[in-house]
């Protein structure tokens, strides 16, 4: 067999359509690099961007939750004080009217049943929604309050059981003229329960004997 033996022009050609074979081939190599790289930067863009969109929603989900608890927060401090306020109204307006319906019955004169209340509260409390009285550390009843007072302030008690509709002097008189201190104890609490806003209105004349209790 006898080898074939190429010109010079014949190698030339083959030696230029391997390089153009292989030109082509490192060129259709080189696109899919380029192709596969762009695919990357793309994943890696959307990557970054839904992060950066999670991280903004996180945020302002936290800022939302933020603002929606000290709302909360807010109104239930307001809630709380409401709450508070009325109790402690209740706890007043209970007080007085038991210390005041005590007092009456010991004394028909304004002036010196006043005074006795002022007294019968400093043992007076007000628990579970009720008053008690306690003397010495010792839950005791109304009548071992009056028991105490008439011994203590004999002065001041012109005797038991006198429930009276009012002070002396003050029949002729109006009841929109009339103070604070010189309605009855149960004058008081019809009021009380009859017309809560005359009853506040009364109330706010005797804003020195509150502060008592």
């Amino acid at each position: 067999m006898t080898d074939k033996t190429y010109t010079q022009e014949e190698v030339e050609t083959l030696i230029a359509d391997k390089l153009a074979t292989e030109t082509e081939g490192l060129k259709k190599k080189n696109e899919e690099l380029l192709t596969e790289k762009k695919q990357v930067s793309q994943k890696l863009t959307d990557f970054e961007v839904a992060q950066k969109q999670s991280e903004d929603d996180g945020l302002k989900q936290r800022e939302e939750f933020k603002e929606l608890y000290e709302r909360e927060q807010a109104s239930n401090k307001e809630l709380r004080e409401t709450i508070t306020a009325k109790n402690e109204k209740e706890r007043k307006d209970a007080l007085m009217l038991s210390t005041l319906e005590l007092s009456g019955s010991l004394s028909r004169d304004t002036t010196k049943a006043q005074l006795l209340a002022e007294q019968a509260a400093k043992y007076a409390s007000y628990v579970d929604g009720k008053v008690v009285y306690e003397i010495g550390g010792v839950e005791v009843d109304e009548a071992k309050v009056k028991e105490h007072l008439t011994g203590s302030f004999s002065f001041l008690v012109d005797g038991s059981g006198n429930t009276g509709s009012g002070a002396s002097g003050n029949q002729g008189g109006g009841a929109a003229n009339k103070k604070f201190s010189e309605y009855s104890a149960s004058e008081l609490m019809a009021i009380k329960t009859d017309n809560p806003a005359q009853y506040d209105a009364i109330r706010n004349t005797a804003d020195h004997l509150q502060r008592k209790f």
